[in-house]
């Protein structure tokens, strides 16, 4: 405690201690609480367990006894040295062979012991079947809510099965090019930084000591990726956003953000919401329910760029500039009703949200296309004007002279 003089009066200062790790403390009548912003909220069994969990040995950290070289997956080395070369990881690193790229990683020690995040980065299949059962994913193509026409499986490492997925992703990735008067804009169904950021987090952060894996439904209209393991650090789908990162297993995750796959800055989400976004695309939204997180991407919504977004080609001439200028407040009024950001079939809505509100970008949007639309139309009727007397003014000399 400290008593701080000002002049207003004094001031009690009590400097309260951060939670040791791995306690957690409760009332005299056994309530577990939790302070969240002015509020006090109960904790949850899966949150006690968590917090139980922080003193355990971190799981990717441990060793895996035997040669290393007998565990690795020599496609998963040439997996992750693509995947170091998109993200544009350091150069040094991508000249180093594998052994001394692990020691890099810090996935393999001094004395050649292989850690579980190399396992899990670059390992043999059958060894992380054997050791991490729940270590597998599945994607399946639906044709409905209920129905699916393909499916597959795997128990791969990061790597590999990072790249499987988004290879099947990409199989049913149409491109819709949006035709304007200087640049013909080609946007995918699903951006591919966003699918990729999307996987690693899913692939990252999941918990291997939960029954279940990480699991890709790509439907007609959206696509579902959820994985086993809820948020931690106090991570929620309301503020996942601007939250610091808070990685599972740290081993495992600096390992991928030294080579700059994942970011312990939380760049990965601003990511996919910045290209979703630019593309006209609904946000993602995103859904925890106890031990396990879903994140729905929409789109079918690109259709509605060639028609009312603000990718629409300026009209081509006065007329029809003037004429979309004049009815941009009917057009603004009529803009249709876009759910909230976080919200989901199996989500509630914000509590500063209802059903029918709409965001901001529904009239600037349209405002913004017919600002542009009568610029182009007065500019048009400014070149008309300086047109038309020069004819004039060349025949009445031509006149004259004659």
């Amino acid at each position: 405690m400290e008593n701080l003089a000002t002049p207003s009066g004094n001031v009690v200062v009590a400097a309260i201690p951060a939670r040791p790790r791995g306690q957690v403390f409760h009332t005299r009548d056994g309530k577990y609480l939790i302070r969240v912003g002015e509020d006090l909220r109960g904790l949850t069994l899966a949150k006690l367990d968590d917090i139980r969990q922080e003193t355990v040995s971190e799981l990717t950290a441990q060793p895996m006894a035997g040669d290393w070289k007998s565990r690795i997956r020599p496609a998963g080395m040439e997996d992750l040295r693509a995947l170091m070369a998109e993200a544009r990881a350091e150069p040094d690193l991508l000249k180093l062979g594998d052994e001394d790229l692990l020691r890099a990683l810090g996935v393999l020690t001094i004395d050649g012991t292989l850690l579980a995040a190399g396992l899990l980065l670059v390992g043999r299949s059958e060894e992380i079947q054997r050791r991490f059962p729940n270590a597998h994913w599945s994607f399946f193509r639906m044709q409905s809510d209920t129905d699916y026409h393909q499916a597959e499986r795997g128990h791969d490492c990061f790597a590999v099965a990072l790249r499987r997925l988004r290879e099947l992703v990409n199989t049913d990735n149409p491109i819709l090019t949006i035709k304007g008067d200087l640049v013909h804009a080609e946007i995918p169904r699903y951006p591919h930084l966003a699918v990729r950021e999307l996987l690693v987090n899913a692939l990252v952060h999941r918990d291997y000591a939960v029954p279940g894996g990480v699991t890709l439904k790509l439907y007609p209209d959206r696509m579902e990726l959820s994985n086993p393991g809820g948020f931690l650090g106090g991570i929620t789908p309301e503020n996942i956003l601007h939250h610091a990162s808070a990685p599972r297993y740290t081993t495992l995750f600096g390992a991928l953000a030294r080579i700059r796959v994942a970011n312990a800055a939380n760049l990965g989400v601003p990511r996919v919401f910045r290209d979703l976004l630019s593309e006209g695309k609904e946000p993602p939204c995103y859904h925890s329910a106890g031990q396990s997180v879903t994140v729905t991407v929409f789109g079918h919504r690109m259709r509605a760029l060639s028609s009312s977004s603000w990718w629409t080609p300026i009209p081509a001439s006065p007329w029809t500039a003037c004429s979309s200028f004049i009815i941009w407040p009917a057009t603004a009024k009529s803009a249709p009703a876009r759910p909230p950001i976080f919200a989901s079939a199996r989500s509630p809505l914000p509590v500063n949200s209802s059903p029918g509100s709409r965001p901001a970008s529904a009239f600037w949007k349209p405002a913004a296309r017919r600002v542009a639309a009568a610029t182009t139309g007065c500019l048009w009727l400014h070149t008309l004007s300086l047109a038309i007397p020069l004819p004039t003014m060349w025949t009445a000399g031509w006149l004259r002279r004659t």
